[in-house]
């Protein structure tokens, strides 16, 4: 593990490199750089043969893996070569795929993986980072789809065991999806900023959804003010059983509620500012957030056992706030399009309440 960072960290050793403040010649970063990434594809291999070790698990040698793959996660476009970034990657899911059933059978000896793989997750999907050199549109797709592995790894390794692990582990998978849900531009880029994580924001609701399927279904009636805002059991305790819909069923309630305040907040401010516009930062905003309430509607096609009354409800409560967009989406030809996409998916929900009835 240690030598698998010598592609972020260089060594600093009078055989190795020099310590100077110069850095280290092209041809070092190179071969550094190709034994750091050999070096992390025998850990992962390695770990997937003896990850069930009593040994193995006793020493949580998971928690010491994924600190290691952290750094380069974080980093992203920071890394000295972009290979590093997407093997760690790759690495983070495969190690999870064969850890995670570990150390959910072996709870009480894991109580540091849950906070770092809540930090990795996010820092690598929302991070502040920027690839030092454009990315075309294919290349765009492609970091994308790494993002949407991740979230496909927490559909289907923790969202299903929710009630067996921590809340506040919870808690931040749940802001992890809704802040994915409506964070989908990069505020860096005006040029490409309207084509932006898209698909991440559909993967993001999908998984939401697929919390709130349930049997007799609990939506959280009172919706808090804050993103992401759900009542979890005391730090650290197990979620209870049966709780994994009530926990995704409010937290696209306060989803759709943060929805409903950007939408009030551009009206109100672009009929106000007479025909000046609104920063950029408000317009993608604004956009995002109709994007997400039509890939809401969109995945409730995928999922119409979640189409229950509450959640219809609060969308039905959102028609006005959109009708009422539409003066002041004249000034931007993209936030007039973003309206006529969502208010047409509303056909969509109209039919979907009549095939239930």
């Amino acid at each position: 593990m240690a030598f698998s960072l010598f592609a972020i960290h260089q060594p600093v050793s009078e055989f190795v490199v020099p310590p100077s403040k110069d850095p280290a010649p092209a041809w070092i970063q190179q071969n550094l750089i190709a034994f750091a990434e050999l070096s992390l594809k025998t850990v992962v291999e390695y770990y997937g043969k003896v990850a069930n070790f009593p040994e193995i698990i006793r020493e949580t040698v998971l928690v010491d893996i994924l600190k290691c793959i952290s750094e380069p996660l974080s980093l992203k476009y920071q890394c000295l070569s972009q290979t590093t970034w997407k093997l760690s990657a790759s690495a983070f899911i495969s190690i999870c795929k064969v850890g995670l059933p570990v150390a959910r059978e072996n709870l009480h000896m894991f109580t540091l993986l849950w906070p770092q793989l809540a930090t990795t997750l996010e820092r690598f999907l929302f991070t502040t980072s920027r690839s030092p050199t454009p990315l075309n549109s294919d290349e765009r797709k492609r970091h994308e789809f790494v993002d949407c592995q991740m979230i496909e790894l927490i559909r289907l390794e923790i969202l299903p065991h929710t009630n067996r692990l921590p809340a506040e582990f919870m808690q931040r998978i749940i802001d992890i999806l809704n802040r994915g849900s409506i964070s989908t531009l990069d505020p860096h880029d005006v040029f490409e900023a309207y084509a932006q994580r898209t698909d991440l924001s559909k993967v993001c609701f999908d998984a939401l959804l697929s919390m709130s399927q349930s049997e007799t279904p609990d939506i959280v009636q009172t919706v808090h003010g804050r993103a992401g805002g759900v009542v979890g059991t005391p730090h650290g305790s197990p979620v209870h059983e049966g709780s994994s819909s009530t926990l995704g069923s409010s937290a696209i309630a306060s989803l759709l509620y943060r929805c409903k305040q950007v939408m009030n907040g551009y009206a109100k401010d672009q009929q106000s500012s007479g025909h000046l516009k609104l920063p950029q930062e408000r317009i993608f905003e604004v956009i995002s957030v109709l994007r997400a309430i039509s890939s809401l509607i969109e995945g409730l096609t995928k999922h119409p056992e979640a189409v229950h009354s509450a959640l219809y409800s609060h969308l039905v409560n959102l028609h006005p706030v959109l009708v009422q967009m539409i003066p002041s989406c004249r000034s931007d030809q993209q936030v007039e399009l973003s309206v006529m996409t969502a208010l047409n998916s509303y056909q969509t929900l109209l039919l979907l309440n009549i095939h239930k009835k």
